[in-house]
């Protein structure tokens, strides 16, 4: 499959033009190129006409913004304030205001609090994947690509199938029901999808946030927490769909459902059916000291809050709650030599995407680099490692083991110090 875009992105600072103000324009578009290649992206118009299934797909999109900022009582209060409007292929014209607060205190105090309200647009993936692993078959969620398979229309929840299934098999084989019995008595169970073809993604958001400087600046210390609440949050749901029978209009599609030969699964990018909320803080401190040594650590969470039980959506949040990084070095522990010690980890969690689901495992590595100046030459030497002791993981289901990645550079420089 062969595909290219078009992109092209322009800002004017129009303070020149007005005192007191900094004022900021900007615009961008992007315009994707598909050729489809029949299994990964294809031309939803070749479902009725075969004869387009190599015809070029499109997805295009574009914005343009406005952004103020005013600085107040001898410039330890900044205000900005902006407006961007997106406008992406199938959908309409959404707004996006954002407005930020940053305020200084005795010059080392820094404190700030934003809020932005937000659009996302389904990415490229989401609104026009074609992928048939045989007996799941994953579709891209705009009415253009998936409304001729008639899924959202006429199917039911995955989930509920697979209790349905283990509900009629459990009375038949252990309370001596005939099969047909077995599925009318539980066809209760089955869940008829209440999704539908996908709408942009809504976001609130609010973060605040304190840096400072202390002890003559070798104490650094920058703190946030933000919340954001999702409304249409993008994911994705399995669904499975009669192939006879209308759901909600005769009772044969619970017989036809039960035979697995007699429906067909899919994989749905949509919106969740119920509010996703999600939080996170981060904290991060650099403290300098003798001779230049410096050491730094930092930790950050986050966490996904809300997802109703009701909601079969697969959020596919695949992020650690922890993730922590401690460092150690010196630019010049000795004449023309420095150094760099990192310790990373980060904490288990589930991952979840189109092709794979499963837990991976908590890790910590250790990256570590020495590097040596001869000034004479113009050179610098660096020898490190990332993962120095070849400690093998996996960043994501499916992805290949990561170990160690040792390196020498050489850097020429023609610049004196």
């Amino acid at each position: 499959m062969n595909t290219g875009f078009v992109h092209a992105e322009g800002q004017y600072d129009w303070s020149a033009f007005i005192k007191g103000i900094q004022l900021l324009t900007g615009f961008n578009y992007r315009n994707f190129i598909i050729h489809p290649d029949g299994n990964s992206y294809v031309n939803p118009e070749s479902y009725t006409d075969p004869k387009k299934k190599d015809e070029v797909l499109n997805y295009y999109s574009y914005g343009a913004f406005l952004q103020a900022t005013k600085l107040l009582f001898d410039e330890k209060l900044k205000l900005v304030g902006s407006l961007r409007m997106d406008k992406t292929q199938y959908f309409s014209p959404r707004l996006n205001p954002r407005l930020a607060i940053v305020y200084t205190l005795a010059e080392k105090h820094n404190f700030r609090i934003s809020y932005q309200n937000g659009y996302r647009f389904p990415t490229l993936f989401e609104g026009f994947s074609f992928v048939d692993n045989g007996g799941v078959k994953r579709l891209g969620g705009l009415r253009v690509m998936s409304e001729y398979f008639n899924v959202f229309e006429n199917s039911y929840v995955r989930a509920s199938q697979d209790a349905f299934i283990a509900a009629v098999n459990k009375d038949v084989n252990t309370n001596g029901l005939s099969q047909n019995d077995a599925i009318v008595k539980n066809k209760g169970l089955l869940v008829k999808s209440n999704y539908t073809y996908l709408r942009p993604e809504h976001i609130n958001s609010l973060e605040i946030g304190y840096k400072t400087s202390l002890f003559e600046n070798k104490l650094f210390i920058d703190a946030d927490f933000y919340f954001n609440r999702y409304k249409d949050f993008i994911g994705q749901v399995e669904l499975t769909r009669p192939n006879q029978g209308i759901i909600g209009q005769n009772d044969s599609t619970a017989f036809y459902v039960f035979n697995s030969t007699q429906n067909k699964r899919y994989r749905m990018w949509t919106n969740s059916t119920s509010q996703v909320s999600n939080q996170g803080a981060s904290l991060g401190v650099t403290w300098s000291f003798y001779k230049q040594f410096q050491v730094s650590g930092n930790v950050s969470y986050a966490s996904l809050i809300t997802v109703s039980n009701s909601d079969a959506l697969i959020p596919a949040f695949n992020t650690p709650k922890w993730i922590t990084n401690f460092s150690i070095g010196n630019r010049e522990f000795a004449k023309n030599a420095g150094f760099n010690v990192t310790w990373r980890w980060q904490d288990a969690f589930f991952w979840q995407s189109p092709l794979a689901d499963g837990n991976i495992a908590a890790y910590s590595v250790v990256d570590a680099q020495i590097n040596y100046r001869i000034p004479k030459a113009l050179t610098t030497l660096k020898l490190g490692a990332s993962n120095l002791f070849n400690k093998r993981y996996y960043q994501y289901e499916g992805g290949p083991v990561i170990g160690g990645f040792y390196y020498l550079t050489i850097v020429f420089d023609t610049y004196k110090k």
